[in-house]
């Protein structure tokens, strides 16, 4: 809103005919101003207006849950306007006047150094319009409803064009690794920001810095290290702006593991699929299911990687894999299935793939036949057993496999159940999402020759990335 249709609606709100009329008016040119920065926010209005310490609207963050309490006052020229705030001084709120306080504000600088020490914000509609206007601008529009969570000190349009480019030049700083600008953009971050809030935008400018390669260590501000980045620094990243490189998401992946990957609750993306793949090593889960012939169910897009309440979610063009911390979660919501594998194919999949199998469980008409080593210390890859090729024969052709167990490299059993199409280890075992794509996905998915060779290219991408080839051969 201009300040031209800004005035103009003030003036149609005086001119309602009752006084509640016009309160309500107000309120509402208000709660439009507040939501060109911030459309998310609930606004809750009350039964006062301009009261000395009764708040005339409430703003409520769901995703945060948090809140702040908003005044209206007419003229923050008023000579005696710091002494009003003083009922309210010490609830950290939004103090927003009706009058432009641009080029007017006579209160002195040693009252703005205690509204911010106060973390009190007095702002008016240039002030919010400064920022609306400059939304367009990626880091600005994230950065945007902070301002309303908490901003403090005194907000007019000069100082909000202050803060807003002090805040994209920042961020193009941190990602060219320059030092100096970097440490002015969190230098201004703590000036008008509240501890929470400049602590977020901080890391977010830290995310940043480690995405360009810049070592955590050598960021320059008072951020505190841990290990990764944080969940929220990582959604800023993903929402920031497209980035392909699987070197770039392979830095910012530190620390992740598959819990937080949950707690994204991604937007499908490009970036988030970048996110997982560059981090395929890192990720694990104890158990994953794999369905089949969902075409109808499956998003058309060039996302594949997505997240439910308790799981991470690979899309093949014909499958769909759910990977969580246990069976039941990642078979959670499914109907039950029964995957039609005969050994011949079991065998011909693994063979194809160069899995491994210990073990194997067959349902033929009313009998349970099983084959494999007689020792768990037997580590001997059947499926070129010449007694298993002898029985793919024999078997009658309504013979199904009932489960299979892979032998992964390091002597940990993945055992697949056909039943349900659920792929876990034994006891507490974890797998990462590399060996579930590598082992489990190909010998569930018997019908899906497509998902496989992608899955492939997955891994294939992820391994020239982060294990690139050596300039010389070693032997």
């Amino acid at each position: 809103m201009t300040a031209a249709a800004y005035s103009a609606a003030l003036d149609a709100a005086y001119d309602r005919k009752t006084p509640q009329a016009v309160v309500s008016a107000v309120k509402q040119v208000i709660i439009n101003q507040i939501r060109q920065i911030d459309p998310a926010v609930r606004i809750e209005s009350t039964d006062y207006f301009n009261h000395t310490f009764a708040p005339d609207l409430v703003l409520h963050w769901e995703r945060e849950r948090s809140s702040r309490q908003l005044f209206v006052r007419q003229d923050s020229a008023d000579l005696h306007f710091a002494e009003d705030l003083e009922p309210v001084v010490g609830r950290a709120p939004i103090i927003f006047s009706l009058e432009p306080s641009r080029a007017r504000m006579r209160v002195r600088s040693e009252s703005e150094q205690r509204f911010r020490s106060a973390n009190l914000l007095v702002t008016d509609a240039a002030g919010v319009e400064e920022i609306s206007e400059r939304r367009s601008n990626r880091v600005v529009s994230i950065a945007s409803p902070s301002v309303l969570q908490g901003a403090r000190g005194i907000l007019d349009a000069d100082r909000a064009t202050t803060m807003t480019t002090g805040l994209a030049r920042g961020f193009v700083a941190a990602g060219n690794l320059a030092a100096d600008e970097t440490r002015d953009a969190v230098e201004l971050i703590d000036h008008f920001f509240q501890r929470p809030q400049a602590s977020k935008l901080a890391q977010f400018l830290r995310a940043v810095w480690v995405g360009a390669g810049g070592p955590q260590s050598a960021f320059p501000g008072a951020v505190p290290l841990q290990a990764g980045l944080s969940t929220e620094a990582l959604s800023f990243l993903l929402e920031f702006e497209q980035n392909d490189s699987i070197d770039y998401w392979r830095r910012v992946g530190v620390g992740l593991d598959l819990e937080r990957l949950i707690q994204l609750r991604p937007v499908p993306s490009r970036n988030f699929d970048r996110l997982v793949a560059a981090n395929l090593d890192r990720v694990q889960g104890r158990a994953c299911s794999v369905r089949i012939d969902l075409q109808d169910e499956l998003v058309d897009g060039p996302s594949e990687w997505g997240a439910s309440e308790s799981a991470l979610v690979w899309r093949g063009p014909a499958v769909r894999m759910r990977i969580a911390g246990t069976k039941e979660t990642a078979q959670a919501g499914l109907v039950d299935q029964d995957i039609p594998v005969s050994l011949d194919q079991l065998v011909s999949r693994a063979r194809l793939n160069a899995i491994p199998l210990a073990s194997v469980e067959i349902l033929a008409e009313e009998r349970r036949i099983g084959y494999g080593v007689t020792s768990e210390a037997t580590r001997r890859d059947i499926s070129d057993d010449e007694q298993l090729r002898s029985m793919v024969g024999a078997l009658d052709p309504t013979a199904r496999v009932r489960q299979v167990v892979a032998s992964l490299p390091d002597g940990r059993s993945l055992v697949c159940d056909f039943r349900d199409g659920i792929a876990a280890g034994r006891g507490g075992a974890k797998f990462t999402l590399l060996e579930l794509l590598r082992f489990a996905l190909p010998l569930l998915a018997a019908t899906s020759d497509e998902d496989t060779a992608r899955a492939k290219q997955i891994q294939s991408g992820f391994t020239e990335a982060v294990e690139p080839a050596s300039l010389f051969d070693i032997p």
